[in-house]
Formats: structure tokens, C-alpha cells, sequence
């Protein structure tokens, strides 16, 4: 064997050694608390007398052990020892009177029945009376006590026959006077509800009546002691575990009931303290389950402590344990002791397996192994007496000492354990704040490197889903827009890493500002409503536009209420969020924002601003790290505010924070009109001469400031109308041609974001390009203002070189797409289909024999036709009314010769003078009357050309009762994607080029088989001079 098994083997024969020993010591110190209560030197009582005239009552009482004598079946108050019919018989006090019962309720249970007890004691001479006391342990199981005729008391009610309800009644006295030194003790006993045992099984004591209470308050006050201990020592670990519930482990609970069951069964056993008022089978019943109980506890908190892993043991245990009580409360009250005597020898074999467990535990150095076997020898020890006295084999009054030692090693066990964990504590304490920082500087490091990759995979993956789209099953689009999203919450983790390292450094410098409260509200409910439209949660916002201005900066602001929203709506999958804000005395301003959503416990809000804490663990499941409360907390704290948080689970939460009052008193809007509106017009007119060529600009901001900002650099070169609001952007927008919209995107009422949706709902990308300002610059942001429709997106404070650049570069992509649409025109009517000409010319041909001057006036339209259809004039912009309306006019004849009798027209032409409308417009909507109108009816039909003036355009409309068409065809006609050989090209091109130039749109109205109309307007502010040059 090696020196290292030596060294094991000779620990485990210390421990051994040890338990040996503490054992030995238990037996010792039982043995002499028996031999002290002892009464030595007793009386001998024999055939039912005793002597005791010599005996000392002042310092000691007597032990009425011995003969009595026993009246089987009778009750007789005052016996006649020499009467021939009052049978009698001697028996061993205390002893089971089942060999002196005659009656016999049942065969099988022998014990049953009653009986008179007898005793004749011979007292000191005495003159006056004096009093005495009799102490009986346990008479089974009702008794009247009599002395010289005279009742005493009366335990239960003594019967001759079953059915008396018998209540438990352990250990009582029975006190009287006498001045006689003779006295006569006669005990009627019955017993019908102990099966096993019965008369008196329990000492007899007799001595004064003030020695008897002593012996009897000792006891009592013995078992009170220990039980108060075991309550109070389960109180305070039921604090504990209410004071630091992360240790509310199965271990402290085990504990606790542990303490509770064993101070129970010290009060209720023998019925000495408690006398509970319940029949005697009953609480006998409630005895067992105790008994079970601590048992099964005692080893449970055996294996938990030395981490017992096999479930299979951990499972026999608990059938075991449920088994005994079910048989305990189940079986006939006879049969119960065949569950005691199985449960004595599980006991006996548990705590010989559970010694071998220890032993093997101190072998491979569990360091509480040692304090385990002194726990288990003490327990084992109060077991093993215990049994031994509920079986009569022994007999010693209440021992406390193997309770104390028992609660004093799961005292020392508690002790060692936080002990050794204030130690490790201690030892970690410094590594941890160390590993604190490293993390906090591996984190922010990683962050920055992480973010170009991570910036390059959300842009593969956005080209990937752009340009082959179409290409994609439903389930790799699925997959594309998961990988997107979490991409992009990656990034937005990798920005809050970065900022909560900022924010330790105190390396974040604000740029403090007046801040328009409710626009940034606004803006950051436009950011999440990509999160809103997947729940049914309505965001409502109680601050009205004009509150007072706060002092803040803007973007760590609108950080802070796009975390504490974003946090709202994720835990309010249905209901409401309110945001409002109310004045405080003291110069700030107090934001709430309340949820009805799922809550957070108690245990999770006092944690919820520490960074990487995610509060509710199965509430807040693959929800980040954790981060964005925390900065909340800082930035609003950097900011001079504060922030408290209140919360009910399942009826929502409130985060209540503030923030100061800017001196600066809130612009109306009104104001904001009246001071911009001399120099925006003076500004916008000065250089439009110059600058016709270069573009017109609309901006739109709420701060003067910047708007003058933006005047003096752009009004140089671009005509510069302005707005300082979405509202009147809008109408701005209505009303004039523009090149590009300018916007801020925080802005009251409606913000930039809101704006941008509203234009694209009418004008395409390339139609009205949108540049956005912003003072954020994160993916959040930026990703908001593209889904709305934006072209591009700058940050707050610009730079004027790339701002200039940006708009000369939307405004090219602008013009260039309109002269695309002007090419595109021209070349489709070039495209004149061979069919066409072949059969014009075959007309022509056949006219030639028929009718020679229609012939030539024919020849004459055609070539109007062709040189129209070729001219260099349809890839301009505009041209005059008079040339587009020659062009209808050729083709229309050509078209009435071939079918002269399927085609009528119809002229309402009340103006044609200075009018100028996109070159091929007119004809591209009468060749689509005809060809997919009325030419698809046999008999054709008619076509009807109205020009009307009204008070600030021209109304063109071409009308025909052709076959019509469904909405369905309609909304194919104006939908973005259409291909170039498909039908309605034409009006599709038509349509965009109008919007491009007059801000206007075709208006198509037709049912089938019923016709079409279709129309457009040319404002008045486009017309032509004579030569027919076109103005504005």
C-alpha cells in the first residue's frame, strides 16, 4: 500500500476512532442521567401493600414498583379483599395486564378490557393533615384514581364496554390530604383502544404534593427548552431564507422542517406539554407521521450536504417515506405495529449505509464529513433510546442532551459553511473587480473590432436579399431577414458596450442644447414602429408639442427614450404604453413612462440598473446583455436627473425619471413662420436665374437657426423654398416643382420620418429624391429613415463640402431619370409596330384604284405621322399643345380609313393656344383607347378629346366606350415594376413623366363594357410664347 492510501486509511480510523469514542461518551452520560433519577433503596410492595412509615418524603419520593393487587372485569371503590365474588389476582406495577384479563372484546387482541388496581400504603405517624401527590406516567388508557373512597380525578372515562372516546393523556398527577397513616389507592383502568398493551405501563410515583410538582415542572420545563430552541433556531433560517432568497435552496428548506417536526414531537409526545383535543388513535397516528418525518429529513440533509447524486436512492426514499404514512393513516389501528417494527429496522439499515457513506466521504476529504458523523451518532443515538423506551424495555425520564448535540452540529455545520464561504469570498473578491475591468476593456476593444466585419456581413446579406430576391425560396427569404435582425442587434449590443465603457471612463461629453421633448418623442416611436406593427400595443403620447424645451443633449435623449420604450414594448406583447411628462418646482421637467405589460418581480427591480443583470430569467430569454437600463440610468444621472422605477407583476411598469428645464422659452409655430418668411421668400427669388439650372430645394426644419444656416450655404446655388414644419412641407410640395426634399427628422407633430412616408406615398425615389438630418447616427436610426422612403441620410453637424456633394448627386439621379422617362417615350413611339405600316400601306395601295384624292390625303397624314413620330422634339421635356395634337390628329385619320366605319371621334377642344404638355402624351393615351378599347369590339366604337379650362390648370381627358378595364388591369398600369413588353408601357411612362414635371398624375376611370376615361392637368404656370418656347 502507498504512503497516500496509508495516509486516507489512517483519517478514516481517526474518524472512526473519534465516533467511537463520542458515542461511548452519549452512552455514559445516558446511563448516569437514568442512574440520577433513579430512586434507590426501594420499598418492596408485596400483594398489594407497602410500608413506607420510615420513609424520608422530604428529600426524595417513592417508586410504588411491585405487587398489586388486580380485580379483573370489576370496578370496586372500596375492595373486600375476603369477599368470595370480587375475584382478585396479583400483577407487576408498571407491566402489560394481559395475563390477568379475563374479558375479551376480540380473539386477536388481548389487551382489551378493564380492571380495578389496588394498593395499601402505610404512611408516617403524622397529627395534622399533610399533603401528598401521586405522579402516574401512562395508564392505558382511561383511569379513575380513588384514595380512601374518595375520587381524585378522572383521565378519559373508564369503561366496561368499547366505544367511549378515549383522548390521549400522558403523564399526570393526582394530589390529595390526609392526617391518617393509612391509605387506600384503588385505580379503575380501562383500555379499549391499545391493542398491544394496557393497565398501568408506566412508574408510579408517590411522595409530597411540592416534590412531585417539582419533578413534574422540571420535566415539562426540560422538553419546553428544547423545543423553544429547535422553534427559534427554525425562525431565523426561515429570515435568512426570506432576507437572501438566492440561498432558498432545498437544503435550508430541509433544514427548516427538520427543526419544526422535531420541536413538534418534543411538545406532543406523552402528552406532557401539549395535549392536543383529539382522539387518542388519531394523534397516535400524527405521532408516527412526525417520527417519519424527522427520520426521512434527518438523512435527506445527509445526502444534500455530501452532494448524494443517485436519483434512484433519492426516489426509493420518498416512496418509502409516503408509504409509511399512508400506512400509518390507512391501516386498522391494531396493525400499526407492524409499521413501527418496519420502520425500526429501515432506520436501523439507513443509518448503517449512511455511516458507510460518511466514512467513505471522510476518506476522499469532504470537509464536512467529520461534523456529519457526530450529527448522525446524535441522532442515531436519540433514535435508539427513544425505541427503546417506547417499547418498554427501558425506562428513563426526558433526555435533552442528544436533541442539544444533534441542533449544536447542524449549528457548527452552518457556521463551517459560511464561514468557508466568507473565505472564498475574500480570496475572489480582489480577482473579480481585476477581471471587472479586463472585461470592461476586452469589451469595448472587441466592440470596435467587431463592428466592420459585422457592418460587412449586414451588407452582404442586404444585397443578397435585394438582388436576388426573386431567386430565393420563402425559406432562405425567411432565413436572409433572420440573419439580418440578428445582426443588427448584435450591432446594437456592440454600440451599448461601447457606450457603458464611455459612460465608466467618464469619457462622454454632452452637447447640451435646447431639445424639443415631444419631437424626440416622436422620432423614436417613428424608429420602433417596425416593433409596434408586430404586436397590438398602442404607444400613446401625453406631451403636447409646445412643452417647455429641456436642456439635454439631443442624441444621448433620444437614446434614453428609445431604450426605455424599446424595453416597454418588448415585455407589452398587448396593451398600452404611456409617455408623459409633467413640471417640477425645482427647474425640471419629470418623464413617465408606464406599460401595462407583463411587470418585473420584486426580486428582479432592485437589480434592474446593473449592467448585465437581465432581471426575470424566463421572462427575458435571448433579450440581450442586459445594458440598456444601465445607461439610461447614467446618461439621465449625467444629465443631473434621476430615474426610479416602479412595478406590479402582470399589471405593468412605470419608469419615472428627470431631466432640466432649458432657459430657452418654446418657439411656436406661428413664430417660427413670421420669422423666417421675409427672408425666405427674399432668399429664394434673389438668384433664381442663376440657379434654374442647378435645381430647387425644399427644407424643412423647426429650428430657425438651422434653416438660416442652410439658406446662407445652399441659396447660392439652388433655389431654396423652406418650411419649418411636415405640414406645411406638404403643402409646399403640392404646390411647386421641386428637385429635393431637405428634412430634419426631429420635428414636432410629425416628424421627418412620418414626412418621408407621406411623400412616397406619392412620388417614387427617383421622382422627389429626400436627404434626412439627424444628430443619431446609429443602424437603428439610419435603417428607420431608409424603410420610410429616404434617399440618403447625413448626422448633425454637417460638413458643407459633403453636403453640397450629396445634393448635386441626388438632384443628377433626379433630372437624369427624368430624361430617361423623356428617351423612353420618344423611342417607344419609334418602336411604330410593322403590322402598322404594312397595313397603311396596303390601304394607301388599295385607295389608289378607288379614290385617288383620298389616297393622297391619306399619303399627306401619314407623313405627318411618321415625321411626328421621329422628331427630335419628343426627347424634350415639353412641348406645344398644337404639335402633339397634329401628331393625334394623322393618326387618328390613318386609323378611321382603315376602319371607317368602327371608329368615331369626337373634338372638344375649347383651348389650345400657350398650353405645353410631354411630348407623346396625348397620342400614347388615343392609341391606347383604340388598340384596347374599341377596336376590341366588332362594332367598334367612339373617342372623345376634351380640352377644358379651369381656374389654375387645364383639364386634357381622352374618353372612349370601349371594352374597359378591371382595377386589377388599372393598378398594373401604375405599378412600379412593369416590363416594357408588357401592355400599358406607355401609359406607364406617361404617368411618371407627368408626376416629374407638372406634380401630377394620370386619373384613369373605366368599368368593363363600359369604357374608359382617361385625364390629366397642365397648371397654368407652364405655357408657351409664340415661338413656343416653354416658361415657369
Amino acid at each position: 500500500m502507498t504512503t497516500i492510501n496509508k495516509l486516507i486509511e489512517s483519517k478514516r480510523t481517526r474518524a472512526l476512532l473519534l465516533i467511537s469514542s463520542y458515542a461511548l461518551i452519549l452512552l455514559a452520560v445516558r446511563t448516569g442521567w437514568g442512574y440520577y433519577h433513579t430512586t434507590r433503596n426501594q420499598p418492596n410492595l408485596v400483594e398489594g401493600q407497602v410500608n413506607l412509615s420510615n420513609w424520608d418524603f422530604l428529600n426524595k419520593n417513592v417508586t410504588l414498583n411491585g405487587e398489586w393487587l388486580f380485580f379483573p372485569d370489576q370496578f370496586i371503590v372500596e375492595p373486600n379483599l375476603t369477599a368470595a365474588d370480587q375475584h382478585q389476582t396479583a400483577i407487576v406495577v408498571p407491566g402489560n395486564w394481559e395475563g390477568a384479563l379475563q374479558f375479551r372484546p376480540h380473539s386477536d387482541t388481548t389487551n382489551y378490557g378493564y380492571g380495578t388496581y389496588y394498593l395499601k400504603v402505610q404512611l408516617p405517624e403524622q397529627l395534622t393533615d399533610r399533603y401528598y401527590g401521586f405522579k402516574f406516567d401512562r395508564i392505558t388508557s382511561a383511569a379513575a384514581i380513588y384514595v380512601n373512597g374518595e375520587l381524585l380525578t378522572i383521565i378519559n372515562q373508564p369503561a366496561e364496554r368499547p366505544g367511549q372516546v378515549s383522548y390521549r393523556e400522558g403523564a399526570f398527577n393526582a394530589f390529595f390530604s390526609t392526617n391518617q397513616d393509612e391509605l387506600e389507592l384503588v385505580v379503575h383502568v380501562s383500555n379499549f383502544d391499545m391493542p398491544h398493551q394496557g393497565g398501568i405501563t408506566k412508574p408510579v410515583k408517590f411522595g409530597y404534593m411540592e416534590q412531585i410538582q417539582n419533578e413534574t415542572v422540571f420535566i415539562n420545563t426540560l422538553q419546553i427548552v428544547v423545543a423553544t430552541i429547535f422553534l427559534l433556531h427554525a425562525v431565523y433560517v426561515l429570515i435568512m431564507i426570506f432576507l437572501f432568497r438566492r440561498n432558498k435552496t432545498s437544503l435550508f428548506i430541509n433544514y427548516t422542517l427538520l427543526l419544526i417536526a422535531t420541536a413538534l414531537s418534543v411538545l406532543i409526545d406523552d402528552a406532557v406539554v401539549i395535549n392536543l383535543p383529539i382522539p387518542f388513535q388519531l394523534e397516535t397516528r400524527i405521532l408516527f407521521f412526525l417520527l417519519f418525518t424527522t427520520f426521512f429529513l434527518s438523512v435527506r440533509f445527509i445526502l444534500i450536504q455530501i452532494d448524494y447524486q443517485k436519483a434512484v436512492v433519492h426516489r426509493l426514499f420518498h416512496i418509502l417515506y409516503w408509504g409509511m404514512n399512508l400506512l400509518a393513516f390507512a391501516l386498522p389501528f391494531r396493525l400499526l405495529i407492524w409499521p413501527t417494527i418496519s420502520f425500526v429496522i429501515l432506520a436501523f439499515i439507513t443509518v448503517c449505509c449512511l455511516y458507510g457513506l460518511l466514512f467513505k466521504a471522510v476518506k476522499q476529504n469532504h470537509p464536512d464529513a467529520l461534523l456529519l458523523l457526530f450529527f448522525l451518532t446524535s441522532y442515531a443515538s436519540n433514535v435508539t433510546w427513544g425505541t427503546l423506551i417506547k417499547f418498554y424495555i427501558v425506562d428513563i425520564p426526558f433526555y435533552p442532551l442528544d436533541f442539544i448535540f444533534t441542533l449544536l452540529f447542524i449549528v457548527l455545520l452552518a457556521i463551517r459553511t459560511h464561514l468557508r464561504t466568507i473565505n472564498l469570498v475574500k480570496e475572489q473578491s480582489t480577482k473579480l473587480i481585476e477581471a471587472d475591468k479586463l472585461k470592461d476593456q476586452f469589451l469595448a476593444h472587441t466592440s470596435h473590432e467587431l463592428k466592420n466585419p459585422l457592418h460587412a456581413l449586414i451588407n452582404i446579406a442586404e444585397v443578397l436579399k435585394t438582388e436576388q430576391g426573386s431567386e430565393l425560396s420563402h425559406t432562405q427569404t425567411k432565413d436572409i431577414n433572420l440573419l439580418l435582425q440578428i445582426a443588427k442587434h448584435m450591432h446594437q449590443t456592440l454600440e451599448d458596450l461601447l457606450d457603458l465603457s464611455t459612460l465608466r471612463e467618464k469619457r462622454l461629453q454632452l452637447n447640451i442644447n435646447p431639445v424639443n421633448l415631444h419631437a424626440v418623442i416622436t422620432t423614436v416611436v417613428d424608429m420602433l414602429k417596425y416593433k409596434i406593427n408586430d404586436k397590438q400595443t398602442t404607444i400613446h403620447i401625453e406631451v403636447a408639442h409646445d412643452f417647455p424645451l429641456i436642456n439635454g443633449d439631443e442624441h444621448r435623449i433620444t437614446q434614453i427614450f428609445f431604450n426605455l420604450i424599446e424595453n416597454a414594448l418588448k415585455y407589452t406583447q398587448q396593451g398600452n404604453i404611456y409617455i408623459s411628462a409633467t413640471l417640477l418646482k425645482q427647474s425640471y421637467v419629470q418623464v413617465s413612462i408606464r406599460d401595462t405589460g407583463i411587470g418585473i418581480s420584486e426580486e428582479a427591480l432592485g437589480r434592474i440598473f446593473i449592467p448585465y443583470d437581465q432581471g426575470d430569467q424566463q421572462s427575458n430569454r435571448n433579450n440581450g446583455l442586459g445594458l440598456g437600463l444601465a445607461i439610461c440610468k447614467n446618461l439621465i444621472e449625467l444629465h443631473g436627473g434621476q430615474i426610479t422605477v416602479e412595478s406590479e407583476k402582470n399589471t405593468g411598469t412605470i419608469f419615472t425619471f428627470s431631466l432640466p428645464i432649458s432657459d430657452s422659452p418654446a418657439v411656436s409655430q406661428s413664430t417660427f413662420n413670421q420669422q423666417i418668411s421675409d427672408e425666405q421668400l427674399s432668399t429664394g427669388q434673389s438668384n433664381a436665374n442663376e440657379a434654374d439650372n442647378q435645381g430647387v430645394i425644399l427644407l424643412v426644419d423647426d429650428d430657425i437657426v438651422n434653416l438660416k444656416v442652410f439658406l446662407a450655404m445652399l441659396s447660392n446655388q439652388y433655389i431654396i423654398h423652406t418650411a419649418t414644419s411636415a405640414e406645411q412641407a406638404l403643402e409646399l410640395i403640392k404646390n411647386r416643382h421641386l428637385d429635393l426634399v431637405i428634412t430634419d427628422v426631429t420635428m414636432p407633430i410629425m416628424t421627418g420620418f412620418q414626412l418621408t412616408e407621406k411623400i412616397r406615398l406619392e412620388y417614387s425615389l427617383s421622382e422627389l429624391p429626400i436627404l434626412l438630418l439627424t444628430s443619431r447616427d446609429r443602424l437603428a436610426d439610419i435603417q428607420t429613415g431608409f424603410q420610410a422612403g429616404a434617399n440618403d441620410y447625413m448626422t448633425k453637424p454637417v460638413d458643407g463640402i459633403e453636403l453640397k456633394a450629396r445634393i448635386a448627386t441626388l438632384i443628377y439621379l433626379k433630372r437624369s431619370v427624368e430624361q430617361r422617362l423623356q428617351t423612353e417615350a420618344a423611342w417607344l413611339q419609334a418602336q411604330i409596330q410593322p403590322h402598322f405600316l404594312f397595313n397603311t400601306l396596303n390601304t394607301i395601295a388599295s385607295l389608289s384604284a378607288i379614290d385617288h384624292n383620298r389616297m393622297l390625303t391619306l399619303l399627306d397624314y401619314f407623313t405627318i405621322y411618321l415625321r411626328k413620330s421621329f422628331h427630335f422634339k419628343n426627347t424634350e421635356a415639353l412641348v406645344a399643345l398644337t404639335e402633339e395634337l397634329e401628331l393625334v390628329k394623322a393618326y387618328l385619320y390613318i386609323e378611321q380609313q382603315r376602319f371607317p366605319d368602327r371608329i368615331t371621334v369626337n373634338w372638344q377642344i375649347n383651348q389650345q393656344e400657350n398650353i405645353v404638355v410631354p411630348p407623346l402624351s396625348i397620342q400614347t393615351l388615343v392609341e391606347n383607347a383604340l388598340r384596347h378599347g374599341i377596336l376590341r369590339r366588332p362594332e367598334g366604337g367612339t373617342i372623345e378629346i376634351t380640352i377644358d379650362e379651369l381656374t389654375d390648370h387645364y383639364c386634357i381627358s381622352i374618353k372612349d366606350n370601349g371594352v374597359g378595364m378591371t382595377n386589377a388591369q388599372v393598378e398594373q398600369i401604375f405599378a412600379a415594376n412593369i416590363e416594357k413588353d408588357k401592355p400599358g408601357i406607355g401609359l406607364h411612362n406617361t404617368n411618371k413623366r407627368l408626376k416629374a414635371l407638372f406634380n401630377t398624375a394620370l386619373v384613369i376611370e373605366s368599368e368593363p363594357d363600359h369604357g374608359t376615361m382617361i385625364s390629366f392637368n397642365v397648371p397654368k404656370t407652364h405655357t408657351t410664347d409664340v415661338t413656343g418656347t416653354e416658361t415657369d
